[in-house]
């Protein structure tokens, strides 16, 4: 075969690889679009479909009256495993999308409303960073790039996350038993990690109390936790609990004021703080999660609702929004209303959280979750180091991004993590 011809070929199979990109997101076409969104081809865009959804009339209308709308668009080319493993990861988007379209009651529920909606988030707004769940929650699908850019997104946490922490010093507030020791303060329930426990120890937990909480040593959003109740603790509940890495604690009995909300769980408060270049402490968001009858955590991902707190007086100040952004007056089951409740003892909430920010100097954005006991004092439950803005921006629906750019780049400038002090280990706040 001739030279010419053998570089003609390999042109031609280069080519059916070769796709456009926007920012390292790969264009799909809009064949290939409604595949994963697992719809049928709406007919007015059926002319369209070996078209790339970046080159469809809906992004050239809709964006035509957005100033800040720039498609850059390259073309790159990629093996066929890499496109394929590309598609895999496509695949779980488009399911993930259509989940949380056809859950939005404010968007019309059509094949065709969902494939533009589609194309408008896929094209403006992954490139940007924005994932699935922030162009829902942060309603981008009714918001011009100016506006949504307010809003700290998936990518901007992802930074701030790598930025605002020394690594090796996570694990004071992913190791629940770990963080449990360090602030100990704070912590005055019982608690036993059975994973590295005897079973004389755990025999002594459980006879001392037989209804205990038990969840996973690093799990999170409040996944594999119940509550057990036991008359006489046993081998097999031991092993099982040991093979699960599972940290056991005593029942927190919260305020009585709180549990008039729902009593079936305890209700977390939730507060981020920041630990700017001075060393003192910003709290940038407090609210107050309400479980639902008959579950045992009150995460929204177990239908909890959330509403805010006003950092300054402790008194909540929205209505309560779910998962899926249906908003609540009163509490669904107690019929309580939200607004206009000021959480018991605030003052104490605010000084125990300033205070263990300032103990773990080494990660400078944390999220606390903590109660108001039944005699008035502060219970922590755990840390996040990752806490997301999503519970917060969603609320009011107001971006917050302008609460921290200042001070992360005060401390990427500042170079803070190199400080030797970074480098001490944590003693926590108090030893019991």
């Amino acid at each position: 075969m001739k030279r010419s011809a053998r570089r003609k070929i390999k042109s031609m199979i280069e080519g059916l690889h070769r796709k456009p990109c926007v920012d390292n997101v790969f264009m799909l076409t809009i064949s290939e679009a409604c595949k994963l969104l697992e719809i049928e081809m709406p007919k007015s865009y059926f002319w369209y479909r070996n078209r790339y959804i970046s080159n469809t009339p809906f992004i050239s209308k809709r964006m035509a009256g957005d100033k800040d709308f720039n498609l850059n668009i390259e073309f790159k080319i990629e093996t066929p495993e890499h496109y394929k493993k590309r598609l895999l990861r496509k695949a779980k988007e488009g399911k993930k999308f259509k989940e949380h379209y056809t859950q939005n009651v404010k968007l019309k529920q059509t094949d065709k409303e969902m494939l533009l909606c589609f194309i408008h988030w896929y094209c403006v707004f992954l490139p940007m960073k924005y994932s699935v769940r922030d162009y829902f929650a942060y309603e981008l699908y009714e918001r011009t790039i100016s506006e949504s850019k307010n809003f700290a997104n998936t990518g901007y946490l992802r930074y701030i996350k790598r930025e605002l922490a020394v690594r090796g010093y996570r694990k004071y507030l992913i190791n629940k038993n770990l963080f449990n020791k360090t602030f100990s303060k704070y912590v005055n329930r019982d608690f036993l990690y059975v994973g590295t426990a005897k079973f004389e120890e755990f025999d002594q937990f459980v006879s001392k109390n037989p209804r205990f909480f038990a969840k996973p040593l690093g799990g999170h959003k409040g996944q594999g936790a119940e509550i057990i109740e036991s008359a006489n603790s046993s081998k097999e509940l031991f092993d099982k609990l040991k093979d699960g890495k599972f940290i056991i604690e005593s029942i927190v009995k919260q305020h009585a004021e709180i549990a008039e909300f729902n009593p079936d769980t305890l209700n977390t408060i939730r507060i981020t703080t920041l630990l700017p270049i001075d060393d003192n402490p910003i709290v940038t968001f407090a609210g107050i999660r309400f479980g639902r009858k008959g579950y045992c955590v009150d995460n929204m991902n177990a239908d909890g609702i959330i509403t805010a707190i006003d950092i300054e007086t402790g008194e909540i100040v929205t209505a309560g929004i779910d998962q899926n952004s249906n908003r609540f007056s009163k509490h669904p089951d107690s019929g309580k209303e939200f607004e206009g409740f000021v959480i018991p003892n605030w003052e104490k909430v605010l000084v125990a959280v300033k205070e263990a920010a300032t103990a773990l100097p080494q990660i400078r954005r944390i999220g606390w979750d903590v109660s108001v006991t039944e005699d008035g004092e502060v219970e922590f439950i755990e840390g996040n180091s990752a806490s997301s803005f999503r519970i917060v921006q969603r609320l009011d629906q107001a971006g917050k991004k302008h609460l921290y750019e200042k001070h992360v780049q005060a401390l990427v400038d500042g170079d803070w993590k190199n400080d030797p002090k970074m480098r001490e280990k944590v003693k926590g706040v108090r030893r019991k």
